[in-house]
């Protein structure tokens, strides 16, 4: 999710439940050090594909069996 802060937009994602402990947040807050909206979104899309197999990863890793 985008969001702006003053005139900088930054990257924000809520982290799943299951992995807070693990991971020690609740959320991810992330600056995307630009002011423009498509760069920014490129920029998120980026983030958002490494916070997903980030998640994945920790998922596999603290599943029990």
């Amino acid at each position: 999710m985008l969001c702006v802060r003053g005139t900088i937009y930054h990257f924000r994602r809520i982290v799943p439940p299951a992995l807070r402990a693990a991971l020690n947040r609740r959320e991810i807050w992330v600056s995307l050090k630009t002011g423009y909206q498509n760069e920014a979104s490129k920029r998120a899309s980026l983030i958002h594909a490494r916070t997903t197999e980030l998640f994945s990863q920790s998922l596999t890793e603290n599943a029990v069996w």
